[in-house]
């Protein structure tokens, strides 16, 4: 038989040792060990607080800046590659006016002149590429929500201004949550199959390719169907499908364009695509392999030396 001095103390802190309150204790039990709760003060409770890292906000930008998804790092290669990408200006964006985005507070006039850099690349491309331009960060676009983040239509300062918070509010939900950045792009011409989410984004065909130094494991195509919210249309699924399969010259087209561009990389990389309306594809966005969204059901693997899909 257990101590007496055992069976109150498992019956006051219940089977695994916690305190078990009256409230629950049976009141046979309770009665016969007159047992009262223990009485503490909130004095004799230590709360320690955490001292705040002086050099996190240097930290945080470090670790951003030289994550390789980062545009700025894998950009270099693609231009060297030969491999057609959209028209991009990067401008600077400040850590402290995404800061302030992120807090939803009013841009101080200190920060206003980063502003004027980004307004001023958005005026330019619009001339030269014509309006709507793309924007987006380093990292992201947030282009589910389209109309109102990455596509912009006008270098009017408000609604540049909208957009950026808009798509720094989504990257402040992400793995990197400032970004070194924003990218001011051409519009690439589409012939959208549908548009689909809240942002009525054109759904076109895009798909993505693995590779690691210039050998390409497979690809897939870059709109699940399961993904697909909100259609424009009552038919997308046929028109998903319809996209959603490539043919052997474009496959080996696209073979050979990401082995290209990941020859000068080092790791495994996510290399994504996109048609235009006149046939030409264009490498729209990078990132590490392995913080990238792989579709196992729909993977076709590639056997680089003839160009041929393998298995799905």
């Amino acid at each position: 038989m257990r101590h007496p001095a055992t069976l109150r103390r498992r019956a006051r802190h219940g089977h695994n040792g916690y305190y078990m309150p009256s409230a629950y204790m049976p009141r046979s039990l309770e009665s016969s060990m007159n047992i009262s709760p223990p009485s503490f003060s909130l004095l004799d409770l230590v709360i320690e607080v955490p001292t705040p890292d002086p050099d996190a906000k240097n930290k945080a930008i470090a670790r951003c800046t030289e994550a390789p998804t980062a545009y700025e790092n894998w950009a270099p290669a693609v231009a060297s590659s030969g491999v057609s990408a959209p028209d991009t200006v990067m401008v600077p964006l400040s850590f402290d006016l995404q800061e302030a985005m992120l807090d939803g507070k009013d841009i101080p006039d200190e920060l206003q002149s980063n502003i004027d850099e980004i307004v001023k690349a958005v005026e330019l491309m619009g001339a030269k590429h014509g309006f709507p331009v793309f924007i987006k960060t380093s990292f992201v676009s947030h282009k589910h929500d389209w109309v109102n983040t990455c596509c912009l239509g006008t270098a009017d300062r408000e609604t540049v201004i909208k957009h950026m918070e808009n798509i720094v509010g989504f990257q402040g939900f992400s793995d990197y949550m400032v970004s070194p950045s924003l990218l001011i792009r051409q519009m690439l011409e589409t012939d959208a199959e549908f548009h689909a989410f809240y942002g009525k984004m054109p759904v076109t065909q895009e798909f993505r390719f693995f590779a690691s130094k210039g050998k390409v494991e497979g690809y897939q195509p870059y709109w699940p169907e399961r993904s697909i919210e909100n259609a424009s249309v009552t038919d997308w699924a046929e028109r998903l499908k319809k996209i959603s399969t490539l043919g052997p010259r474009d496959q080996a087209r696209l073979i050979d364009m990401a082995a290209n561009v990941t020859r000068r990389l080092e790791g495994e990389w996510s290399v994504d695509f996109l048609k235009d309306r006149h046939g030409k594809w264009w490498l729209i966005d990078m990132a590490e392999g392995a913080r990238s969204y792989r579709n196992d059901a729909e993977f076709i693997k590639v056997d680089q030396d003839v160009g041929i899909g393998l298995s799905r």
